[in-house]
């Protein structure tokens, strides 16, 4: 239990877990620009 709860008060917890998220949509964005610039 203190595991979760010293989970959710730190602020940083968040961060970590939404990094690779914004890492895969950052690079899903620039294949996307590469393969429409090459079309």
């Amino acid at each position: 239990m203190s595991k979760i709860e010293s989970r959710e008060n730190d602020p940083n917890a968040e961060l970590r877990s939404f990094e690779p998220l914004r890492v895969t949509l950052a690079l899903g964005a620039l294949l996307l620009g590469l393969l429409f610039s090459i079309h």
